[in-house]
């Protein structure tokens, strides 16, 4: 599956984000945070999908950019299913 995807966006989970009502309101929002992560190499790709979950509550929100597709799928990192790089990136550890 991660040859599947093209990229990953992440962003800190804010309020604005929980008032979106679809998953392309929320790509959108992910993509204007200033501080987003992109996530492009497999191996961080494939640790993303492993730890994702299918909520859009977890502390980051995340957006999954597929290659052959225009479709994006919103899935959140909480607790301690959040990648190391992604607590690297926002400073969390």
């Amino acid at each position: 599956m991660a040859d599947d995807i093209s990229y990953i966006l992440v962003a800190k989970t804010d309020s604005e984000i929980y008032h979106s009502n679809s998953e392309s309101e929320l790509a959108q929002q992910i993509e204007q945070q200033p501080n987003r992560l992109k996530i492009k190499t497999a191996s961080e790709i494939e640790t993303a999908i492993d730890n994702a979950q299918i909520d859009w509550g977890g502390e980051y929100s995340a957006a999954f950019y597929y290659k052959e597709s225009r479709d994006v799928d919103i899935k959140s990192f909480s607790g301690e299913h959040v990648p190391g790089f992604i607590l690297d990136h926002f400073n969390e550890r």
